[in-house]
């Protein structure tokens, strides 16, 4: 379980996961990374190395400044789901029918197939 709250934790950042995002389907260096999210370089260095150390971010070295790829998609995809189901709340949650009171376990009887 610590293992899951360790990955949430490095996943729980806008920047991480708008890097991640960037990375989905191309490698990127750090400087082009800062460009494309107007963030600072150094606080993006920060995250890609947060990232890396975390296994989600791949180091390919090359000729001039090493480039960063997405090598976990695993963790996008929990990422994606997240939103699509937090936007589907969002959707309801004016419908009192949805509304799952406190004391209920909202996954209970639920599978995943």
């Amino acid at each position: 379980m610590e293992i899951t709250a360790s990955r949430l934790r490095v996943l729980g950042h806008p920047v991480r996961l708008r890097i991640m995002r960037a990375l989905d389907e191309r490698r990127a260096t750090v400087p082009q990374l800062a460009t494309e999210l107007g963030a600072p370089e150094v606080a993006v260095a920060a995250h890609v190395r947060l990232l890396h150390r975390a296994g989600i971010l791949a180091r390919v070295d090359g000729v001039g400044p090493p480039a960063f790829q997405l090598c976990d998609w695993p963790s996008l995809w929990m990422v994606d789901q997240l939103a699509r189901r937090l936007r589907e709340q969002t959707l309801t949650e004016s419908d009192p029918a949805t509304d799952i009171a406190d004391d209920e376990d909202p996954d209970e009887g639920f599978t995943c197939r």
